[in-house]
């Protein structure tokens, strides 16, 4: 049976007095009543109570196609709320649609979701390793609906329930189980996408590295670091989804890592490593602009510690002699005990913002940032993004250009 739509599922609520008389939901959504309440003899053209984007004709309207629906059986309520035809109740319903798709990311409704599903140990990498399986069950069988109490709890509270009694009201179930569908299916989708990605970007990877791997190869730097930032894209998405094959795979990928550093560096006995390729090694051993060097360095060390700060790969042990430090201050001795905050008073930037620089990067690295797509991803995503801020060894690279 198809899930029911949030809007749907909101105004079939409203029709049993919840959830806009909830003070709990009032505090969520910011609106202390009925979405279509008017003032009394109020002009058609003034703005509505509670909506500023309704005039109060438009919450009339509103109003009208609500009543129209909560009349009906329940078993058509669905489909005319979703009718496309026109009739007397199409611009209620327009007005309805696009109200709840506006306001309804505002209103953190997926995040306590996430929440509940957390806590009770049904979130979706918890499910995918109970169930040892590439793709999420359904909802029925990850059994998510168990969790319609606390979340009827975060959402009602009190008025969740009948009466003074642990059970709670027929028409709260009904809506609890949709909205978790809702983020199921999200989830089960989102899930789809990074097995499909994984499988892509490791094909790229693959190819890369046979590419690397051949006879008489002499890869550019640019190829090299084009390597890296899918190399980057893979590990993200491989360390969400942890299983034993991935983290096979993680620990070899990061040993690359770790040897093609040492290459870099020129550490003792890199130079005649057989753990790399021997024109990858080559390449990166005859390295002499300090740009690469330095845009190939930073883009190793940020995947290896997007690696090590990965609670999923702390389990991870490489059979390495010498563990490479992470907080690189080799060859920057001068500058070993200064503080990031010194690094960003040294610079002039003491807002600690660089110019030209994007303000917003993806934790996820699965983004270009400077695309179009990339650019309005930052813009509107103010739930995934977070600030671009530079390690300290970023810091000092960009210092010691400045110098």
């Amino acid at each position: 049976m198809p899930t029911q739509s949030l809007r749907a599922a909101l105004l079939t609520l409203g029709g049993e007095g919840l959830p806009w008389s909830v003070a709990s939901w009032q505090a969520l959504t910011r609106i202390p009543g009925e979405p279509w309440s008017t003032v009394d003899n109020a002009p058609d053209d003034s703005p509505s109570l509670y909506v500023p984007e309704w005039t109060t004709r438009v919450a009339n309207q509103v109003k009208s196609f609500a009543t129209t629906v909560w009349g009906m059986a329940s078993a058509a309520q669905d489909a005319y709320i979703a009718k496309r035809d026109a009739d007397n109740d199409s611009a209620g319903r327009t007005a309805w649609a696009a109200f709840v798709s506006k306001r309804s990311g505002q209103w953190g409704i997926n995040r306590i979701i996430d929440e509940v599903l957390e806590t009770a140990g049904r979130s979706p990498i918890q499910i995918l390793h109970d169930f040892k399986t590439p793709t999420l069950p359904n909802a029925e069988a990850a059994q998510i609906y168990d969790c319609a109490t606390p979340l009827a709890q975060k959402l009602f509270g009190d008025e969740a329930f009948l009466g003074t009694s642990s059970l709670l009201k027929g028409e709260v179930v009904k809506f609890c189980r949709t909205i978790l569908s809702l983020s199921w299916n999200r989830y089960r989708k989102a899930v789809s996408r990074d097995v499909r990605l994984m499988d892509s970007l490791y094909e790229m990877v693959t190819q890369s590295w046979i590419a690397f791997s051949a006879e008489g190869a002499k890869p550019t730097p640019a190829q090299i670091k084009s390597f890296i930032k899918d190399l980057r894209k893979l590990l993200k998405i491989y360390v969400r989804y942890d299983d034993k094959d991935r983290r096979a795979r993680v620990e070899q990928y990061l040993a690359d890592m770790v040897e093609m550093l040492r290459v870099i560096r020129k550490e003792p006995g890199s130079e005649t490593t057989d753990k790399l390729p021997k024109g990858l090694r080559d390449i990166l051993l005859s390295l002499a602009s300090e740009e690469d060097v330095l845009a190939i360095t930073q883009a190793l060390m940020a995947s290896i510690e997007d690696l090590d700060s990965a609670e999923s790969v702390e389990r991870i042990k490489l059979d390495l002699d010498d563990r490479i430090d992470a907080e690189w201050r080799e060859g920057v001795e001068a500058l070993s005990k200064v503080t990031e905050e010194q690094l960003w008073r040294k610079l002039g930037f003491p807002d600690r913002q660089l110019p030209f620089f994007q303000r917003w990067t993806d934790p996820d690295g699965l983004i270009d940032p400077w695309s179009e797509e990339g650019k309005a991803w930052l813009a509107n995503m103010p739930d995934k993004r977070e600030p671009l801020q530079p390690r300290w060894h970023q810091l000092v690279g960009i210092y010691r250009m400045l110098e």
